[in-house]
């Protein structure tokens, strides 16, 4: 980590957490503390969207997003990025796009669990539409299961039981071959 050509960046959440107006600058406030608390650190930025479903750009109004002003990844980096740099954390991010193919899937924005007829999105580039965005990435390996629909099983967590989640589905990190099919299927672009 102490190579001059290696960065890092540090996940921060997405849109529907932290991009609500009263999260903003207390989330921006807590990763410029982190980031001075560690002299002669390697990080560039933050990650947005990891493992989560948001596009970069809306292209239709999504419901479960009203009333947030960032209900867009583009629009979370636009927003929290000045309020980054006024607190002396630099202002860079690279963006999950790797299960955001398609829009208006969850029934709640706080929904994460495998969610039914996801599909990878935009490709990993470093050509993005803001200066802000060092690269559009995919960071969760498709077709890696979020969890467990079982309900017997010890790892379960109720948001996978959820009616827009797939079932049946494997332990946290398992190969979920029907997930990858999907995300597949409905790949936007396609492939």
């Amino acid at each position: 980590l102490k190579q001059c050509n290696v960065w890092l960046y540090l996940d921060a959440g997405h849109g529907g957490w932290l991009g609500w107006a009263a999260n903003q600058d207390p989330a921006a406030q807590l990763f410029a503390s982190v980031y001075t608390a560690v002299p002669n650190n390697r990080v560039r930025g933050l990650a947005t969207n990891v493992a989560n479903y948001n596009p970069l750009q809306l292209t239709v109004s999504d419901p479960v997003t009203q009333g947030n002003p960032t209900p867009d990844e583009l629009s979370y980096v636009r927003a929290i990025g000045p309020k980054l740099t006024a607190n002396g954390f630099p202002a860079y991010f690279i963006v999950d796009q790797g299960r955001s193919g398609v829009e208006k899937l969850r029934d709640a924005w706080g929904n994460w669990c495998n969610i039914e007829g996801a599909g990878f999105g935009m490709r990993p580039t470093s050509s993005t539409p803001d200066s802000l965005i060092d690269a559009i990435v995919w960071v969760k390996p498709g077709g890696e299961s979020d969890g467990t629909s079982n309900t017997s099983a010890t790892r379960y967590d109720s948001t996978c039981g959820l009616a827009d989640a797939k079932k049946p589905a494997p332990e946290a990190g398992s190969w979920f071959q029907a997930y990858f099919e999907d995300l597949v299927r409905y790949a936007n672009p396609a492939f």
